[in-house]
């Protein structure tokens, strides 16, 4: 059975991807090409993936392309350089590119309004008399929509809608949660907009565009949208041992696109010699920096569908993809033209990020870590000491764990800023203040600077998260309180057993008594449910929440059954006060409902009692 701890372990997984996982160290980075690819190899054998291909690209040197392992596991046909695989999120780089050429050429202006060029797109925007959602707002993911629904995730777009119906197909996306051109999430849909205005400035399909502007031209013959070309041979994604059917993406443009790591190479080189030969080299530096934040211009940002990724310290450009079955990265520091892709077709993150950062190591050994000159700390920062919140969560709907798991601690003196999470006090960073209110980290790669938002006031901006500051007792209650329900929670599951042998020999045979161990423990059982629903259906998101089915309509009747009857059992608390029951028993069933209550209140205020997962 899933231990519903693991809902916890979830919610520190949750923020703490791109927080924990670089502070890792691959152990013995490889000096040389022929001891990367030995390790590579070892690491395919290691955690039994199917193939691994990868790319490296160095100033002044042929490129490096290698392939490990077969089109499907247990099958003995080798991957190549010309295998195609998909390649999810990577894809936003191409409605990227494509946005930069049309904005060279004068066809798209970032500061248009949205309502004025794309009046077919329906959208909501709180703020729109004083903040109007902008083009360049979804150039950079600061449109404060939510993420797709998990509908839309898993949605079949078989045969192909147009973009316009596609984005139609659930709206509820599309509703600014602040201001636009404030903060960053990251969003699907934004993208998916980005593409359908490029169909209608180029009046031709999205597709079509990138085929003949940006493939063709860049010699990515084995990269495309949707069903494999013929001349083209695709390995089998896999997930959990499974083969993994190809899903036609509802917001293609986004992440349907597959590709080679021959043509990775290509689109990788393309940036680390900065354009050639489609952009401009200031228009690679526009899509690597954050402007359309309350932050300016920051290096650390998101930029135009490029993120900001750290490897021991060393701040890398590019993106990475995820879908069941897939997973991708290109990466490259913008600085010194090296870099790397890598392809899977395999589910493995801890692997995945294993090999990641054996090339990211392998490539940043001739770096040389600069000499970082830290500016005194003016007294204003130092006042901002304190404990922060998340306040740009990517996915609403989730955000009830993440609340939890990502209040950080900053401690900031005139020496410098430490900092380090609440819920993970493994994840640690010293930075030192350099000048105009940035902060950078020991190789001298910008981290942090602080804002002025409309709505939360004062916030800092670490990457592309954003904090608002709490309280202590903002920042540690809700874990206290979660970790000491937990607590009451096993005592009633493991008593409940206890209290129906002992009722069965006739030890209890008071009707308070047995009133209030009997509401006492199905609200723990009910409680027992939800956890285990949740976990399960985290476990496997897209096939488990992503529509009505046995753990999605099971979890929306537990929610419910949860809060109904927790306030039930409260009221027999109430009820049956008096002397009839032992102090004990009161005692207990009265902290354990008081705390229960207390979740409960909690889920339904971020609207978890009563949730319907895949709208």
């Amino acid at each position: 059975m899933l231990k519903p701890i693991r809902l916890l372990a979830m919610a520190m997984a949750v923020s703490g991807w791109l927080f924990c996982l670089p502070a890792l160290a691959s152990e013995s980075p490889p000096v040389t090409l022929d001891s990367l690819d030995k390790s590579m190899a070892e690491l395919v054998k290691k955690e039994n993936l199917p193939s691994l291909s990868y790319a490296i690209v160095q100033p002044d040197k042929p490129a490096h392309i290698k392939t490990i392992g077969s089109l499907q596991k247990g099958q003995e046909t080798p991957v190549t350089a010309d295998t195609a695989y998909r390649i999810a999120s990577i894809s936003k780089m191409f409605v990227g590119i494509a946005a930069m050429q049309l904005i060279e050429e004068g066809r798209i202006d970032p500061d248009s309004n949205v309502a004025e060029v794309l009046p077919e797109f329906e959208f909501e925007n709180p703020w729109e008399a004083t903040h109007p959602l902008k083009v360049k707002h979804l150039l950079e993911s600061t449109t404060g929509f939510d993420e797709m629904s998990l509908a839309e995730f898993v949605y079949d777009n078989q045969p192909v809608m147009p973009l316009t119906e596609a984005l139609r197909f659930q709206p509820d996306s599309h509703i600014s949660r602040w201001a636009p051109g404030t903060r960053h999430s990251y969003s699907n849909t934004a993208a998916a907009v980005t593409a359908l205005l490029i169909e209608k400035v180029t009046e031709q399909p999205f597709t079509d565009y990138v085929q003949t502007e940006i493939f063709t031209p860049l010699g990515m013959n084995h990269t495309f949208y949707g069903t494999a070309l013929e001349s083209v041979t695709m390995a089998e994604g896999h997930s959990g041992g499974n083969i993994v059917e190809h899903d036609h993406l509802l917001m293609y443009p986004a992440g349907g696109a597959s590709s080679s790591i021959s043509d990775m190479q290509r689109l990788l080189t393309f940036f680390t010699e900065r354009g050639k030969p489609l952009l401009n080299a200031e228009s690679i530096k526009r899509m690597e920096q954050s402007q359309t934040t309350n932050a300016g211009k920051f290096d650390a940002g998101y930029g135009v569908y490029n993120f900001s990724r750290y490897y021991d310290g060393w701040g890398y450009r590019g993106h990475d993809g995820s879908l069941p079955g897939w997973t991708s990265e290109l990466s490259y520091l913008p600085d010194n033209g090296t870099g790397f892709a890598l392809l899977l077709n395999d589910e493995n993150p801890r692997a995945f990020y294993k090999a990641a950062r054996l090339l990211a190591d392998f490539i940043a050994q001739e770096n040389t870590v600069p000499t970082v000159k830290a500016e005194p700390v003016p007294q204003r920062w130092q006042e901002l000491s304190g404990y922060y919140r998340l306040i740009n969560p990517r996915i609403e709907k989730q955000y009830f764990i993440e609340r939890i798991a990502s209040p950080v601690l900053i401690d900031i003196n005139d020496e410098g800023a430490h900092l380090s999470m609440v819920a993970n006090p493994g994840w640690q960073r010293d930075i030192v203040y350099v000048g105009n209110d940035i902060w950078s980290n020991d190789k001298g790669e910008i981290v942090m600077t602080s804002a002025t938002d409309p709505v939360a006031g004062d916030v800092i901006h670490y990457g592309d998260r954003v904090f608002v500051t709490t309280s202590a007792f903002g920042a540690i209650a809700d874990k206290v309180i979660f970790l000491a329900w937990f607590l009451t929670l096993v005592i009633t599951v493991v008593y409940t057993p206890v209290w129906l042998i002992n009722k069965a020999r006739g030890k209890i045979v008071g009707a308070h008594s047995l009133q209030l161990r009997k509401w006492m423990s199905l609200s723990a059982l009910i409680a027992v449910a939800f956890l285990v629903l949740i976990g399960v259906g985290l476990s496997n998101p897209f096939d488990n929440l992503g529509g009505p089915g046995p753990i999605s309509v099971a979890l929306f009747i537990a929610s419910i059954l949860l809060a109904i009857v927790t306030l039930w059992a409260c009221w027999k608390r109430i009820k049956y006060r008096g002397p009839s029951t032992s102090r004990w028993l009161r005692g207990f069933v009265a902290v354990y409902l008081a705390l229960q209550l207390v979740v409960v209140i909690y889920l339904a205020y971020f609207g978890v009692i009563g949730l319907v997962s895949w709208t």
